[in-house]
């Protein structure tokens, strides 16, 4: 029988959705909001955005959504779940906001500016029960995940290395905004890393000096293979963000590119009659979220892996 379960004293079924409040609007918001379109439980009830653009994009998708301009006002919306996409420095503060009034978060973005601010909330999401999941939009493309596929059924050795080059645009009038953003970049780059692994805890890691133009951090698994990630600094505002990831080994070379957080392939299209693996699933998907929500799924114990690489990245880059 499928019972329906209590969420903030609310009843969450198909005839009373989850509703859910966003913080932030923009593309990777929207195709969250997207993703959810046909969930029965689950209903876009408001969401806070400053860009005009990007709150007539976000009504197109949720026309019945109210739109305010900051969280405040987003948490007075009536709203039983909240999803963060938000590159700002107050993330984790955002998150302890919605955890105090008894709402579960989905993050799209790195949550703490440090291991300690992520391991505030992540104890404080553990102590009340509730739900957090952070979650990446890449990880939800069918290309991402065949490339994954390969590597996690690749025998053992036959990768030596997987080189991540990423290159970053540093505005020289603003340092502290810089330095946020790259932190946020290197979380991203770390959990790719993992990620395309299907590792679920880092190996052994060095670290190289930060030069004038780059910063370049080394894992090595203990089969051997490596996995090298470099962030290369420039001062050209058009350039952008771009990731390149490069298999070395006897695995054939295939390459993906990062831009704004999201994984665009390069990868070729695939010969006529050609079978990739069975693709995966992604378990952190906004309407997964939702569900493991509706089913009465309280805190993962397993999202305490994110601090590790929180501590990854505050070695790399310094606590900001």
């Amino acid at each position: 029988m499928n019972m329906p379960v209590m969420i903030q004293d609310q009843t969450i079924s198909g005839a009373m959705p989850l509703r859910l409040g966003f913080l932030g609007a923009d593309r990777d918001a929207r195709a969250c909001m997207a993703s959810l379109g046909c969930a029965p439980y689950a209903e876009i009830s408001a969401f806070a955005e400053t860009a005009a653009c990007d709150a007539m994009a976000a009504l197109s998708l949720a026309p019945r959504a109210f739109r305010t301009f900051d969280l405040e006002a987003l948490l007075k919306r009536n709203i039983n779940g909240l999803v963060i996409n938000s590159s700002s420095a107050s993330n984790a503060e955002h998150a302890l906001c919605a955890l105090a009034r008894s709402l579960p978060v989905l993050s799209l973005q790195p949550i703490g500016r440090c291991a300690d601010e992520l391991r505030a909330v992540l104890e404080a999401a553990r102590s009340l029960g509730q739900r957090i999941e952070i979650d990446f939009p890449y990880r939800l493309g069918d290309r991402q995940r065949e490339l994954r596929e390969r590597l996690r059924n690749a025998p053992s050795g036959v990768i030596e290395t997987i080189r991540i080059d990423a290159y970053l645009a540093m505005p020289a009038e603003n340092e502290a905004a810089y330095r946020h953003q790259e932190a946020q970049f290197w979380h991203h780059l770390v959990d790719l890393a993992l990620w395309l692994q299907d590792r679920p805890c880092l190996p052994r890691l060095q670290w190289l000096p930060l030069t004038d133009s780059k910063r370049e951090a080394i894992m090595e698994a203990a089969d051997g293979m490596l996995v090298e990630i470099a962030v290369h600094l420039h001062t050209a505002p058009s350039h952008g963000e771009l990731v390149c990831v490069t298999v070395e080994g006897a695995l054939e070379e295939r390459g993906l590119r990062l831009s704004r957080g999201k994984i665009n392939t390069l990868l070729p299209s695939l010969p006529a009659g050609s079978q990739w693996p069975q693709m995966l699933t992604s378990q952190m998907s906004a309407s997964g979220w939702v569900q493991r929500i509706a089913e009465g799924e309280g805190f993962d114990e397993n999202s305490l892996g994110m601090i590790e690489i929180a501590e990854c990245v505050d070695q790399i880059v310094g606590k900001r």
